[in-house]
């Protein structure tokens, strides 16, 4: 299976067995509801709609006046879906990830 959705299955076991002695449900049951549209239709193992490739790039100028492309500066600006999505799944598997990489490894 996906390692993320793994991590948050183990994720909401802990948290539910620590405030409960209930029956665990299964995992998609306690990942929150949010504003936006595409993180509640999120799947469990990892796809996502096309919206999340998509961004708005813009150049900023290196110099006051560019001759060439060189002296520009590409900015993307991804959807805040995505970077909601993607700091949510960080700060769930945080905790794993020194049992997973060696602490010499970027």
């Amino acid at each position: 299976g996906c390692l993320v959705h793994q991590a948050v299955q183990a994720r909401c076991r802990l948290w539910q067995r620590s405030t409960s002695q209930r029956p665990v449900p299964p995992a998609r049951t306690c990942i929150p509801t949010y504003p936006m549209p595409s993180l509640q239709r999120m799947p469990p193992y990892g796809y996502s709609s096309r919206s999340f490739l998509e961004a708005n790039i813009f150049t900023l100028k290196k110099q006051a006046r560019p001759a060439s492309r060189l002296d520009l500066r590409p900015l993307a600006l991804l959807n805040t879906d995505y970077k909601v999505k993607t700091r949510i799944i960080a700060k769930r598997i945080r905790p794993l990830l020194p049992k997973r990489i060696h602490e010499h490894q970027t």
